[in-house]
């Protein structure tokens, strides 16, 4: 069995103790590879060093819409050498209408963002909550069916998925699909098509259940991954080790031009 974690932050501090130890757990139980994503430019070298140091992490790098404030001048031409010299993909980006920063703002800085990606011809890894309205007017403006683009943590309805997916949505499901309350993300990973599905675990955040309950006081880890398969396999009424192979291959479909000169697998 192989996976690949379409959505982690390897490079988080919350990682620092053990961070060898825990990839080398989940890499031994089957996870090959990982896509490691910032959120603003203070991560950008920690997530170099950490693609540099794993040649089976592909990064990814971006300003997330909560950390709009960290942007500065000449950041667009930094996130562009990143993007250009680091074989990686633009993430983690998106919007997000729950907090508080103007939707005018994130949208100055998202378009920015997916200016690049397009012109690059790379994948994007977006974060959207409460926007998906919205989001799919940014995506009229751009092409991405030949690069695609993956939903993080996917909490979409079922009747947006043929429309997103018409434009290039890969869909990735975490933790929130182990909550058996949580019928809305349960009834829309049975509307994605098969090939457009990915697994992530967005360790150290949102995990899983295990054993009835959640444990907020320590990080997700990376091997929580297998509680996430478990819980799509079961949605799917599909064997766990066939579902793994699905979203590896899905994962290589949408990644393959960029993670080429790494040893993902």
């Amino acid at each position: 069995m192989k996976l690949f974690d379409a959505h982690i932050h390897l490079h988080d501090h919350r990682f620092d103790a053990n961070r060898e130890e825990l990839i080398s757990r989940a890499r031994d139980k089957g996870v090959r590879g990982f896509c490691s994503l910032s959120a603003d430019p203070g991560d950008w070298p920690r997530v170099i060093e950490n693609s540099r140091k794993y040649p089976f992490v592909l990064p990814g790098f971006g300003i997330h819409p909560w950390y709009l404030k960290t942007t500065y001048p000449g950041w667009r031409e930094d996130l562009a050498k990143h993007l250009e010299t680091e074989a990686a993909i633009l993430g983690e980006v998106g919007l997000d209408l729950v907090i508080d920063t103007p939707l005018e703002e994130q949208m100055a800085v998202l378009h920015q963002q997916l200016d690049l990606a397009q012109d690059m011809k790379l994948p994007v890894n977006f974060h959207c909550r409460k926007a998906w309205h919205v989001l799919e007017q940014v995506l009229k403006a751009y092409d991405f069916r030949k690069t695609g683009f993956v939903l993080h943590a996917y909490s979409g309805t079922d009747i947006i998925v043929e429309k997103l997916a018409s434009k290039g949505a890969y869909f990735s499901f975490g933790g929130g699909l182990t909550k058996s309350g949580n019928r809305r993300v349960h009834k829309a990973i049975k509307a994605v098509p098969l090939d457009r599905l990915l697994i992530e675990t967005d360790a150290p955040d949102i995990p899983p259940v295990i054993d009835h309950k959640i444990d907020n006081e320590k990080p997700n880890v990376p091997e929580n991954i297998f509680y996430v398969l478990s819980a799509m396999a079961a949605d799917l009424a599909m064997t766990e080790e066939k579902l793994a192979e699905m979203t590896w291959e899905n994962s290589m479909r949408l990644f393959g031009d960029v993670i080429l000169p790494r040893k993902i697998g």
